[in-house]
């Protein structure tokens, strides 16, 4: 009869079903995981590029102010991205820092605070740094400015184009943005971009302090391999003195007027060293 008809058995997934729906779900992350994390380091990316865009609006409101931009290291030996700090809303930050105390940043527990303290400006969101080189470097950075093609250190001082960029040594008089402007054009010559504590052969992998004027704590030039990850020719320090990033294939570099642009690694170099210097008179190719 029909009120005797047993109700419709409802069967769940069999082992073969359940393991292909597994797969399916696997796949579909697989799939999905590299575009989440592009999608993360674009906004990464973003950010760092609004970090040097205030960064050299900062610069560009010190030049007013002083008729020049800063030099490399003060007589502090505090560097350039130290005295813009009125221009970056840390005016109170800048004015606790004791100058009367000579020489280097670092004399007094109060100068090191300062010096040590983490600003975001200065930090690019996608830099990856040891916890060992954080302990030797607590003031880290992810910047430097831009002091020309050349080899950026004091030995090199008597070298032809020796810091031939738009920041320079104090010993090398100054620089200005009108000057710039005249001989290169402001959006041909770079300002500043990233530098990261990428290199595999070299201790902690670099050695960025924003307030440190030292070459190579915020100073960085075009002189070895763009964006590299390593020293390429042991006992030199070329690529520790290159810009370089953590981003994938290229670097973030902000113009002296402002603009921000994503260099690729594959720049050919002659191009580079072009951008790098603030008065060579010369045109440069699309990059």
């Amino acid at each position: 009869m029909l009120g005797n008809r047993p109700d419709r058995i409802r069967h769940g997934f069999t082992l073969v079903e359940l393991l292909v729906v597994i797969a399916v779900v696997g796949i579909l992350i697989a799939l999905l995981l590299p575009a989440v994390q592009a999608a993360r380091e674009t906004a990464r990316r973003t950010q760092c590029a609004n970090n040097l865009k205030e960064i050299a609006l900062a610069f560009h409101q010190f030049d007013l102010s002083h008729r020049a931009l800063p030099s490399t290291s003060d007589a502090q030996g505090l560097s350039a991205f130290f005295n813009v700090l009125p221009y970056l809303e840390q005016g109170s930050l800048y004015q606790l820092y004791n100058r009367s105390v000579p020489s280097t940043p670092g004399q007094t527990a109060q100068n090191t605070s300062i010096t040590n303290t983490p600003l975001a400006v200065f930090r690019c969101p996608s830099m990856v740094i040891s916890d060992a080189a954080e302990q030797e470097y607590p003031g880290w950075g992810s910047y430097a400015v831009c002091t020309g093609s050349v080899y950026g250190h004091f030995v090199n001082q008597a070298a032809a184009g020796y810091d031939n960029g738009a920041i320079i040594d104090s010993n090398k008089g100054t620089t200005d943005i009108g000057v710039i402007s005249t001989q290169d054009g402001s959006s041909n010559t770079f300002l500043a971009g990233d530098l990261n504590y990428g290199l595999t052969n070299f201790d902690n992998g670099g050695a960025t302090a924003w307030a440190s004027g030292y070459p190579f704590c915020s100073t960085a030039t075009t002189c070895g391999v763009f964006n590299s990850t390593r020293i390429v020719i042991t006992g030199t320090f070329y690529e520790l003195n290159t810009f370089r990033s953590d981003h994938p294939r290229g670097v973030n570099m902000v113009m002296v007027d402002g603009s921000v642009h994503f260099i690729p690694e594959t720049t050919s170099p002659d191009i580079l060293n072009l951008l790098a210097q603030r008065n060579d008179g010369l045109p440069v190719e699309p990059y």
